[in-house]
């Protein structure tokens, strides 16, 4: 093989790898992908969780599924959230859980006297508002933090519990996992609740 020829298949190869590149921004902490909810949470349990930034959140755990462990099943569910994998989109590495089967959540707040009074009404968490995101067909610039909004829990209504993430941020007031509880009612009728931290 000749210099010349030599020379030119380096220089292809320097073409492709470069173009790579700036395909797959990976130095950026963006990635491909097709689909931008990653995972479907059927849960079990829920905590009050405090955040090292003092933030409070909601916090589900259960049975987990994605792509990897139950395709099927998998499919199945982004279809319900308008999800096919038919475009390839570039956003943040970032595993987006939503939770599936439930059909209440309440927020009660533990008394002197040992009764639980609903306070859902003036409990707010922030929504992430996925399923404007996807109809958009997963804008470029756009952020999902773009499609955001506060909502009462008492006011979720069935189509809000199909698009609610796995860790809820609660916003305003002040909750803690002492005087109060979460309480989750899901479509087979199972109830659990967070447990009371005593001091």
């Amino acid at each position: 093989m000749s210099f010349g020829k030599y020379l030119s298949i380096i220089s292809f190869l320097i073409l492709i790898f470069s173009c790579k590149e700036e395909t797959h921004p990976l130095d950026t902490g963006t990635y491909e992908f097709r689909y931008l909810i990653g995972e479907y949470l059927y849960p079990d349990s829920v905590a009050i969780q405090i955040t090292p930034e003092w933030r409070c959140r909601f916090a589900f755990y259960g049975e987990e599924v994605n792509m990897e462990v139950a395709p099927t099943k998998y499919k199945e569910l982004a279809s319900l959230h308008q999800e096919f994998g038919h475009k390839v989109f570039v956003r943040l590495p970032i595993l987006r859980s939503l939770l599936f089967g439930v059909k209440k959540i309440q927020v009660l707040k533990c008394l002197e006297n040992g009764v639980l009074e609903d306070v859902s009404n003036d409990t707010y968490i922030l929504m992430n508002n996925y399923k404007r995101f996807i109809e958009l067909d997963y804008p470029a610039g756009n952020s999902v933090v773009d499609y955001q909004y506060p909502k009462s829990i008492s006011s979720l209504t069935n189509e809000d519990l199909i698009w609610l993430d796995s860790y809820l941020e609660f916003i305003g007031g002040e909750i803690n996992n002492k005087d109060y509880i979460i309480q989750v009612t899901l479509d087979n009728g199972t109830v659990f609740r967070s447990k009371k931290i005593e001091e």
